[in-house]
């Protein structure tokens, strides 16, 4: 059995594959700057893009700008451009809306005083607009993110800069619309930190879900915000995942649930991209680091959902250095742990800003800069991953680690369930080591599906006095990836007392002795007293609670016997002390039932 056990392990195992073929790559531009901010999906299968276009080379003539494109080849469709107010008009975000067109949310920024303004654009299937309205609350006021609500208006988000009436420093601001795009309602979130909104989605109840982070006076925080269709806040809370935690994306589950991805910097310096679930209350229910290249300051910056209870992580990956930034798209299986990862890059600084499966196929964008610092925009297509997700991480739970297990008969080894996001079969490994006596404990090796083992330890026939140490680990498979307990090895002490079998005690003695010892259910226990005098003999277990008292009262010296019945007490070790003016003594109880 061990050499098959041995066999599976070697044999199986979770590697974190590249198995996201890239398909093409396009990186469309003018002569200026230009950006695809924000990916989403079309109704007849293929994908549209929007950001900004830049025809004057500056960034005060950018703009808004929309592009379809077949996700399966990169070829463009058709594209739109347009012009607001004039100076720099920015889309970033796009949804499809309820009768096949798209809502656009961005920036517009006035030719001469500069100010930020909130831009909302409908436009219908062909990229013709429909309508565009324009909000303004002081001077900086950059719109981030949109979504429509239950009742076919919209939201759109932003943050705005200390206006005085306000929380304290930059706070979120989330303004209703009705399908026309007037303004219904607004509400402004913060607090005394600055903060910045990223995205927003509608969960499964209709209600606004914003995600963002807040600088504080020693890092940053990850923040989240719901607030109903009639713009009641109904929770506002911070994520301190990490140090420097960032949230720049969500999605929303048909649980109820809201996933998380952006980055956070663990103790080594270099961020890391995390992804987190929130339940409907906005408390944390887990949280992932996610390590997707050593000595990367990796971020993920757009999170899509896959088929299978899954996600798709999109970002960018900076260098420590001065290497380019490369872009990457992580696949993390129901259970929030990484299935995969692939890397991209051309040697020019690419940054990835969203992401989306579309028709069967990943599709991502963002900007690349190039060596003259012209930046194009840039639309990646890559196969959907084709890798196996491996099981979902599991813990040990008994025995507890401890010098003294408290025993039974047999023992039973338990482990939390494991599931495989996949929908395949899982397996558990269960491995035993120990210096025990050989012969006495089965099983040492087995392959089961529950998440328990029973293990007989069979006390010997043969006198001990002495501690034996237990070593077990468990692993789950589904046949081809395996991973360990989240806890490792677990271990425990068993104490076995040497056999009473000879009860004579030496005269003019103070001590205590027992046989038969192990029992079933009635030992006796034989006291010696030097002198006589007032006794106690009692018994405890192994937290050093009093069990019961077996006696309390004048004995007088010499030998004396008592008998006890423990037919009421659980296998296990227990401790009778005799005690007699300033003497004790104790010997250890195996009951084995």
């Amino acid at each position: 059995m061990r050499v098959l056990l041995l066999w599976v392990l070697l044999s199986l195992g979770t590697v974190h594959a590249q198995c996201m073929d890239s398909l093409w790559r396009q990186a469309p531009g003018t002569a200026g700057g230009d950006w695809l901010q924000a990916v989403t999906g079309t109704d007849d299968g293929n994908a549209i893009g929007a950001g900004y276009v830049d025809y004057a080379t500056a960034p005060w003539f950018a703009r808004g700008h929309i592009r379809k494109f077949d996700p399966v080849t990169g070829g463009e469709i058709w594209s739109r451009s347009f012009l607001n107010l004039g100076s720099q008009d920015i889309y970033q975000d796009i949804q499809r809306t309820s009768d096949g067109g798209y809502i656009c949310a961005g920036t517009s920024r006035t030719p001469v005083a500069l100010t930020q303004n909130f831009w909302l654009m409908r436009v219908n299937s062909n990229g013709d607009s429909i309508w565009s309205r324009t909000f303004s609350i002081g001077h900086g006021m950059p719109g981030r993110c949109v979504a429509q609500a239950a009742d076919g208006g919209f939201g759109i988000a932003g943050k705005v800069v200390q206006l005085p009436w306000g929380f304290g420093l930059d706070d979120w601001l989330l303004i209703k619309t009705n399908a026309n795009g007037d303004s219904l309602w607004s509400v402004l979130i913060g607090d005394s930190s600055d903060e910045t909104v990223t995205d927003m989605v509608t969960t499964a109840s209709g209600d606004f879900l914003l995600a963002g982070y807040a600088v504080t006076d020693t890092s940053h925080d990850g923040r989240a915000a719901l607030v109903n269709q009639s713009g009641q806040v109904i929770w506002n809370r911070h994520y301190n995942f990490d140090v420097g935690t960032e949230v720049w994306a969500a999605t929303a589950r048909p649980d109820g649930s809201v996933w998380l991805t952006g980055s956070h910097r663990p103790t080594n310096g270099s961020n890391r991209v995390f992804v987190a679930e929130l339940d409907a209350n906005g408390e944390a229910t887990w949280f992932h680091s996610l390590d997707l290249l050593v000595d990367r300051n990796d971020v993920a910056f757009a999170i899509q959902p896959d088929d299978d209870g899954g996600a798709y992580l999109f970002g960018t990956g900076y260098p420590q250095s001065n290497q380019n930034a490369d872009a990457f798209v992580a696949h993390v299986s129901s259970c929030g742990e990484l299935i995969s990862a692939t890397w991209l890059g051309d040697g020019y600084n690419e940054n990835i800003r969203s992401g989306g499966l579309f028709g069967g196929h990943l599709v991502m964008c963002g900007g690349v800069t190039l060596e003259n610092a012209q930046q194009d925009m840039l639309i990646y297509g890559l196969s959907a991953d084709t890798c196996n997700g491996a099981p979902c991480s599991f813990s040990r739970t008994a025995p507890v680690d401890s010098n003294l297990i408290n025993w039974s008969h047999p023992t039973r080894f338990t482990w939390s369930p494991s599931e495989d996001p996949d929908g395949s079969p899982i397996s558990y490994v269960f491995h035993l080591d120990h210096n025990y006596v050989p012969g006495a404990v089965s099983p040492e090796d087995t392959v089961i599906t529950e998440s328990f083992v029973d293990v007989q330890i069979d006390i010997p026939v043969v006198p001990l006095d002495a501690v034996y140490e237990f070593h077990w680990r468990v692993w789950a498979t589904d046949g081809q990836d395996t991973v360990e307990a989240m806890n490792g090895e677990g271990w425990f002490q068993m104490d076995i007392p040497e056999e009473a079998r000879d009860v004579s005690l030496t005269p003019n003695t103070f001590a205590l002795a027992a046989y038969p010892n192990p029992f079933n259910p009635t030992t006796v226990l034989t006291m010696s007293l030097p002198h006589s005098g007032q006794a106690t003999l009692a018994l405890y277990d192994l937290q050093g609670r009093l069990v019961r008292t077996v006696m309390n009262g004048a004995l007088t010296a010499g030998t004396h016997e008592l008998s006890v019945d423990a037919s009421d007490l659980a296998t296990g070790l227990y401790f009778a002390t005799l005690r007699a003016g300033t003497y004790s003594s104790t010997v250890k109880l195996v009951l084995m039932k």
